[in-house]
């Protein structure tokens, strides 16, 4: 075999050995026993998914999780989302929770506690949200103290990935119509032809 041959056989075989080793598969996650598991969030590594009330990871499985769990973060650290408080505060909150510091209950707007954690930063910094018996958009810094971001009824759901830029849905006349919020300024995205509202889910990295 020739030194040309020699290395376009070498090359194909590197080529096939990287290929099978980025082969899809399928992990099917075993029901909980109050019922089906539905996944709201993957990290960004695969390695964590999250839902109501679990938390898989490929190397444990799937675990009980108090709370809804809405999102996760890009690095899998930080899992956010919302439970029932416990009395005598009641009402909804919203939390911030990661292996080394277990829960840590997100501040709330005005004195009902009713907070709902959307989503989580990348890096895992700044969750957003809503807040307050009126539903005020919101995010939340890595102590937990709130900051109101769109006045009136609206929800945070996606931030960028270092949190300082958010995107979610601004509500009125009972209808939702998408938002951008950046430095201290909101802007509503608009409608397509002929509807009535726009609802954002998500947004990149870059924002």
């Amino acid at each position: 075999m020739s030194k040309l041959q020699y290395f376009l056989v070498s090359a194909l075989l590197l080529i096939a050995n990287r290929v099978q080793a980025v082969e899809p598969s399928f992990t099917p996650l075993p029901d909980l026993p109050d019922g089906r598991v539905v996944i709201d969030a993957l990290s960004a590594n695969g390695e964590v998914a999250v839902g109501p009330g679990f938390r898989w990871t490929r190397e444990a499985g799937i675990a009980a999780f108090s709370g809804i769990a809405t999102d996760v973060s890009a690095d899998d650290a930080v899992v956010v989302g919302y439970r029932e408080a416990a009395r005598p505060s009641s009402g909804i909150e919203a939390f911030r929770w990661t292996a080394e510091t277990g829960f840590i209950i997100l501040d709330h707007l005005g004195a009902f506690n009713q907070s709902y954690a959307w989503g989580v930063s990348a890096d895992g910094g700044m969750v957003v949200g809503e807040s307050g018996i009126s539903s005020v958009a919101v995010r939340w810094s890595t102590d937990g103290r709130v900051t109101p971001l769109v006045t009136g009824h609206a929800q945070a759901i996606a931030a960028s990935a270092d949190g300082s830029i958010v995107a979610g849905n601004a509500i009125s006349d009972l209808y939702s119509e998408a938002f951008r919020w950046s430095d201290g300024r909101n802007t509503l995205l608009g409608t397509l032809s002929g509807d009535l509202e726009s609802l954002a889910r998500d947004m990149t990295p870059d924002g």
